[in-house]
């Protein structure tokens, strides 16, 4: 899986960006803490969150793995890998961007521990040479 630096750079910056929105809104939610706005309680979408930041990683990772396997003993294309690549952070994002959306609403920072877990995987994949 060889990719020209044009490429790579092209999914680098797609990755980036994705990353980017989460990191942005879970911003918004220390903000709002940090001048005291007042939350609520501790609402449903909170929980849905968490579960949401535990099963996305687990999802992506069967997602991009069957993506690549197809392709196993072969090269993959530059398209193939930024396919697998961009279906995979975009679940991760999802996950992330859910739990920013829950920080935002809720009294509490587990919403914001949560979206370590799918933020710190879309890191780790991040693409690199």
């Amino acid at each position: 899986m060889s990719l020209s630096q044009s490429d790579l750079r092209q999914l680098q910056i797609m990755c980036g960006g994705l990353i980017a929105g989460p990191v942005l809104f879970l911003g918004v939610g220390l903000l709002l803490r940090a001048i005291g706005a007042e939350i609520g309680d501790v609402p449903i979408v909170t929980y849905v969150a968490c579960a949401a930041a535990v099963l996305a990683p687990l999802v992506a990772g069967l997602v991009r793995r069957s993506l690549r396997e197809g392709f196993a003993g072969e090269s993959m294309t530059a398209v193939q890998v930024r396919r697998s690549t961009i279906v995979s952070m975009g679940i991760l994002e999802g996950a992330t961007l859910l739990c920013a959306m829950a920080f935002v609403v809720s009294a509490t920072y587990v919403p914001l521990v949560a979206a370590l877990l799918p933020l710190g995987t879309m890191v780790l994949w991040f693409p690199r040479k």
